[in-house]
């Protein structure tokens, strides 16, 4: 494993935004001049997919061309997974422990009015900030009512209860690291209902998703060919369990999730 020396005097090589005297040394991974590259994959939970479905809402990625990931359509979506580009990445200068990877693109949910479920709207999800340090995942929500009322949220989007990652990869430069069952914020949850001008039915479907909304990927590569692996570490964390009041709606979340998949047993049937 290289040296502090030998770690400061990379991240100055690629771009690093902070002084070399610093704990934390993080690198600018947007410019195109690092080896280092970064990225996660956001694979939704069955009962994320199964709360758009009550209201039949499209589910698109941010930017577009990324909807190979998406399989299904409106009122019945499979799966969704949704690649999110790394653009900065910091970590502990003297051990090489990764603290923090910054992301951008996301993904949009749109709805139509729908009686009894929503006034209509849509939101997007982007820019995460996945903090390991700190057990959690920062960024943004925008979104509209179809009435007019604008949504804006920036902050606590998902605490982080589970991560595991191969030390033998780790070893060798491989730097994988799977997060999952993430648990959705009580204000994230709110910002999304809002948007979509959620009715009571599909308030109960969102919060049906707040002890798993879904899982992430996390990767890091180093394409240094001339040079052994950049020495990062694996994050230190400990367990993290979801806001009480994401709790005390995921009861009656579960009615909503019943609900919208009797409707495609009963769509089925017919």
């Amino acid at each position: 494993m290289r040296t502090s020396h030998s770690l400061m005097a990379a991240a100055i090589a690629f771009a690093s935004t902070s002084s070399a005297w610093s704990a934390t040394e993080t690198i600018d991974l947007s410019s195109g001049l690092s080896p280092i590259v970064a990225g996660a994959t956001l694979t939704l939970s069955d009962n994320t997919l199964s709360s758009f479905d009550i209201a039949a809402a499209t589910l698109t990625a941010v930017p577009p061309y990324f909807n190979v990931g998406i399989v299904g359509h409106p009122g019945d979506y499979t799966s969704a997974q949704l690649p999110l580009s790394g653009t900065s990445l910091s970590y502990e200068g003297s051990t090489g422990e990764v603290l923090s990877l910054s992301t951008t693109f996301g993904y949009r949910v749109e709805t139509n009015k729908m009686t009894g479920v929503s006034g209509g709207g849509w939101f997007e999800v982007n820019n995460l900030n996945i903090d390991f340090q700190h057990q959690r995942i920062e960024g943004t929500i925008q979104g509209q009512t179809d009435s007019g009322i604008s949504v804006s949220y920036a902050g606590v989007l998902f605490n982080l209860p589970s991560m595991t990652y191969n030390p033998t990869e780790w070893a060798q430069g491989q730097f994988n690291i799977q997060l999952s069952e993430l648990a959705l914020s009580g204000d994230a949850l709110n910002a999304m209902t809002s948007s979509l001008d959620a009715l009571a039915l599909l308030k109960a479907g969102f919060a049906a998703t707040a002890s798993n909304y879904g899982s992430l990927n996390v990767w890091i590569t180093d394409s240094t060919l001339d040079a052994p692996p950049f020495a990062f570490s694996p994050p230190s964390m400990a367990m993290a369990v979801p806001e009480p009041s994401s709790w005390a709606l995921l009861a009656a979340g579960l009615v909503g999730v019943a609900l919208s998949a009797r409707r495609k047993l009963a769509q089925s049937a017919r």
